[in-house]
């Protein structure tokens, strides 16, 4: 044990002045330059756990948002009509979106994380400012999920959980709490399956929501984004991709309404 804190503080000794980008073991320096954010992220504040700190911001959505003004009592009736997502509603339910560098073995930069229950319809989300940053936005993760009574995800079962969950065992962090979860990547499937030229989460927006984003980011650019903000301190397109993420998580819960309006039943959606 010695041994290898005498080897980590040589380590982290050669290496103070530069950052992993996440690329083939590429380094490079540390910007000195403070980040000012801009955008809703300009109005959130360091958060401080046991791993270090990280940037948050929380909003109300119940008056804040027009894209989600009318959510909650959406949610509310639905729930009306299901049993399984009524249960959930009284314990919060947890809309649940990551942002990364890569697909597989890269930093988690951005979790966004929208929870609803009987009186509130809250936007978290959590920004690592540089790649040092990522066990303390794993650890804030952990403790916004920790009293929800069901997580939803689009895509979640093959990527966002599994994802997350190989970056606390690459942190040797505790790990995420056992969580009832729906994916309704695959419900939209069944669902909507041959009407539309493909389930993706914008195709949704547009076909059922009648939602069309404008100068939205690829998702393609959102590594490199990220790359560029920790190199340079800009905030511009970071702010973006926090955007992003904000819009998916709302028309998340919003699709989550039409297909229980749909197929009413859908215990066997929910696993643990």
């Amino acid at each position: 044990m010695e041994l290898r804190r005498h080897l980590v503080d040589k380590l982290r000794a050669l290496t103070a002045d530069f950052a992993y980008d996440g690329r083939d073991g590429a380094h490079q320096p540390l910007r000195s330059v403070p980040t000012r954010f801009r955008g809703h992220l300009e109005r959130g504040r360091e958060w401080a756990g046991a791993s270090g700190n990280c940037w948050v911001y929380t909003e109300d959505l119940r008056s804040t948002s027009r894209a989600a003004n009318d959510l909650l009592p959406r949610l509310q009736r639905a729930c009306t009509e299901n049993e399984q997502l009524a249960a959930s509603f009284d314990a919060k339910i947890a809309a649940l979106d990551i942002e990364t560098c890569g697909f597989t073995s890269a930093p988690v930069f951005m979790v966004g994380i929208l929870t609803a229950g009987a009186e509130t319809l809250s936007f978290h989300q959590a920004v690592a400012r540089d790649y040092e940053e990522e066990p303390a936005l794993l650890e804030w993760t952990r403790a916004r999920l920790h009293d929800v009574g069901l997580v939803v995800t689009f895509n979640g079962t093959t990527f966002d959980l599994p994802f997350l969950r190989e970056r606390f065992r690459f942190h040797r962090l505790p790990e995420l709490p056992q969580m009832r979860h729906l994916d309704l990547l695959p419900v939209c499937r069944r669902i909507w399956k041959g009407q539309f030229p493909n389930c993706r989460l914008q195709t949704l927006e547009e076909r059922i929501l009648g939602f069309v984003r404008k100068g939205d980011i690829p998702g393609v650019e959102i590594p490199d984004v990220y790359h560029a903000f920790v190199s340079t301190g800009d905030s511009r397109h970071i702010c973006r991709v926090a955007e992003h993420n904000r819009l998916d998580l709302i028309s998340l819960l919003r699709i989550l309404v039409e297909a229980t309006r749909v197929r009413p039943k859908h215990e066997d959606d929910i696993s643990r």
